[in-house]
């Protein structure tokens, strides 16, 4: 599964489905570091 969201923005526990888009942290040539991936087994 992925998820958006900045990790530091937003990595609380309620809103690790809530997705925050407001730009790029990077240059696209480098990646975006703000989509990552979540484990549902412990949810």
């Amino acid at each position: 599964m992925t998820r958006g969201g900045d990790y530091q923005y937003d990595n609380r526990p309620e809103t690790l489905t809530a997705s925050h888009r407001n730009g790029f942290s990077n240059e696209s040539s480098q990646g975006h570091r703000q989509i990552g991936l979540r484990c549902a087994a412990g949810a």
